[in-house]
């Protein structure tokens, strides 16, 4: 019932900006400095607004204001309490998401990491969205750690991958690791880490 609940709300946020997004065209892409404005006005320094235009420029990516307007406002939606602007700066990707794949993919985190924020987990790692094998790719990562961990706890695993969500694409280097001493030792310290904080909560 959580996980259809989880689902409808999500979907209708999504939905509601669909008309919006489809709407808002132009035959025209906007002029630079239109462009740096628009992301000035968003919370970005124009240093950064600059950064994030000339990224838009190599990646090909051309844009009215009404269209990125568009874009941010159903990203707002779906993402509340996110850094919109941060999010972008990080993956330019979050601006054409597939509606029905972020979804999927965010109900995914929901059930995965219980007790944490999706919102958290996607503002540390955009590439959570559009991920396209995300539920096999977090069952591969976790029971790898599961069985590397001395605890040999889900539980425990999946609460240092919710703080490290990197951790689900960096792994993918270490698939033929069988001890966690064979992993880098920034990998390691992120478990020595959450021992001592639950030791400490403890």
């Amino acid at each position: 019932m959580a996980h259809l609940q989880t689902q409808h709300e999500l979907e209708q946020a999504f939905l509601a900006d669909l008309d919006l997004t489809a709407t808002a065209t132009s035959p025209e892409p906007a002029p630079r400095r239109a462009m740096v404005s628009f992301w000035c006005e968003q919370g970005l320094s124009s240093v950064a607004s600059e950064q994030i235009v000339r990224k838009l420029e190599d990646a090909g990516r051309r844009y009215s204001v009404e269209q990125l307007s568009a874009k941010v406002q159903r990203l707002n939606r779906i993402l509340p309490d996110a850094d919109v602007p941060a999010l972008v700066e990080r993956d330019l990707a979050v601006l054409d998401l597939d509606p029905g794949l972020a979804i999927r993919n965010m109900v995914v985190l929901v059930e995965a990491f219980p007790g944490r924020q999706v919102t958290e987990l996607v503002q540390r790692q955009p590439r959570l969205l559009s991920c396209p094998d995300l539920p096999q790719r977090k069952e591969r990562v976790l029971e790898l750690l599961t069985k590397l961990h001395p605890s040999r706890e889900r539980k425990v695993v999946a609460g240092v991958v919710g703080e490290y969500p990197d951790l689900l694409f960096r792994m993918d280097y270490y698939q033929h690791a069988r001890m966690i001493d064979e992993l880098p030792i920034e990998i390691q310290n992120m478990f020595v880490l959450a021992d001592q904080m639950s030791k400490a909560a403890s």
